[in-house]
């Protein structure tokens, strides 16, 4: 699971890097990009215990949990 999280974050880096090469697209996207590059991968880096922990507090801050 957490290999995902990491592996989705290089796909995202990589896409990021072509895209700034090879198209003119608008640094807002790009930004946006390398921010969800960035998250996942902090997530990818994170402890099970660590991420089980900020799992249960989204739910709670999104109102999903009990």
């Amino acid at each position: 699971m957490k290999n995902n999280k990491l592996m989705m974050s290089m796909v995202t880096l990589c896409l990021y890097f072509v895209l700034k090469r090879f198209t003119a697209t608008p640094d807002f996207l790009l930004g946006i990009l390398i921010g969800t590059s960035i998250c996942f991968s902090l997530i990818g880096l994170l402890s099970i215990e660590r991420y089980q922990r900020l799992k249960k507090w989204k739910r709670r801050v999104l109102g999903f949990g009990k």
